[in-house]
């Protein structure tokens, strides 16, 4: 079904995407970045105090602090129904959070602390 006046189609299950289109694919796990954080507070408690793997450490909060989530969101500017959360830094639009759930920062840390998606 093509979104009037906006070019995007959102497809079913079983439809493909034309020749040269775009295909934006949203990663709705929920709790994810949470998860993180809970990785994130491990490593610490596990490192030396001063060694590479506390700055490590250190770092990572730094960029997830960096990429709070809300759950005050409105649909992607592309139309459809988004996820039910967005990253306040990565999914701004004008101001106003779109619900594109899981960030690509959130995602790189997760798979750096094992999360296979």
């Amino acid at each position: 079904m093509t979104m009037p006046g906006t070019g995007w189609q959102q497809l079913r299950q079983d439809e493909e995407p034309h020749s040269g289109a775009a295909v934006v694919e949203l990663d709705a796990t929920e709790g994810l970045r949470d998860w993180v954080g809970q990785q994130i507070t491990h490593a610490r408690a596990a490192a030396v105090a001063g060694s590479p793997e506390e700055r490590w450490s250190d770092a990572h909060q730094r960029i997830l602090d960096d990429h709070p989530y809300s759950s005050d969101v409105i649909n992607p500017g592309y139309g459809g129904v988004g996820a039910p959360f967005g990253c306040v830094r990565c999914h701004d639009w004008d101001g106003v959070t779109e619900g594109r759930g899981n960030c690509v920062t959130v995602l790189a840390l997760a798979h750096g602390y094992g999360f296979d998606d």
